[in-house]
């Protein structure tokens, strides 16, 4: 969403110099379509319009939810392998939990996860299977940062409008 499409020169829109009008957006986000326009609501340069999948759950319907549920799930999978083959034992478990506990506090010291209020974004729990399976089972549960879709901006103007400063608030209330 609102990011530019590197090596994206044009579409078929622009190459017969249209534009997609309110109406038609408003139409293709209704029907959870989504389109590569120039401009986006970052500037003027091709990126996704919505950056959104086909979902209906507004929790889960951003591409962002897609990439990085994605991201994550191979990065884990890939990772699990180092502990194929080894003994199944509380000093193993800690250390499988420590690896992907590793992994999860990268990625939010690099911004990728999170919350707004800045409290681990994340918990990891291994524990054996049924005695005798050789199964092992990680529940890691993640949070994502929610993105910006909508910035509503309540807006007055005019000159009979009245502005107070912080500066006269602190004098009003001293």
């Amino acid at each position: 969403l609102n990011k530019q499409l590197p090596n994206v020169v044009g579409t078929q829109k622009s190459y017969l110099n249209q534009v997609y009008g309110p109406a038609d957006l408003q139409a293709l986000a209704a029907a959870r379509v989504d389109v590569i326009t120039n401009p986006v609501p970052g500037g003027n340069y091709f990126g996704f319009r919505f950056g959104r999948n086909t979902s209906s759950n507004p929790v889960t319907h951003q591409d962002s939810y897609t990439t990085l549920t994605d991201y994550i799930a191979t990065t884990l999978n890939a990772g699990a392998g180092q502990f194929i083959g080894r003994t199944l034992s509380p000093r193993e478990q800690r250390e499988a939990q420590s690896a992907i506990s590793a992994y999860l506090d990268n990625m939010w010291a690099a911004g990728q996860i999170g919350n707004a209020n800045g409290t681990i974004p994340y918990s990891v729990t291994i524990r054996s299977g049924q005695p005798g399976t050789g199964t092992q089972y990680g529940v890691v549960m993640v949070q994502y940062f929610d993105i910006v879709e909508y910035f509503l901006i309540d807006f007055t103007g005019g000159a009979s409008v009245q502005i107070t400063t912080p500066q006269q608030i602190a004098a009003l209330n001293s």
